[in-house]
């Protein structure tokens, strides 16, 4: 599972990723965090549309998670 998270993010804390990243490898799921500096939580559902705010590299690092082999992550 890839979860991605905005350090400017006053929606969701940044406890909750942290919380959902540990539960998800005790479960034995396989999970890699991104956190974009300077980015809030519009500003990642934005980086998915033309709309893009702050440029951040949202689509090419889902499609890098996409691409990888999921044992490198282990």
């Amino acid at each position: 599972m890839l979860l991605l998270y905005g350090e400017a993010d006053t929606t969701v804390r940044y406890s909750n990723l942290a919380k959902l990243e540990e539960r998800i490898k005790e479960t034995g799921g396989l999970v890699q965090s991104i956190v974009y500096p300077d980015v809030g939580h519009i500003g990642l559902a934005a980086a998915l549309s033309w709309f893009n705010l702050h440029d951040a590299s949202v689509v090419r690092d889902m499609a890098r998670f996409f691409h990888l082999d999921r044992r490198s992550f282990q």
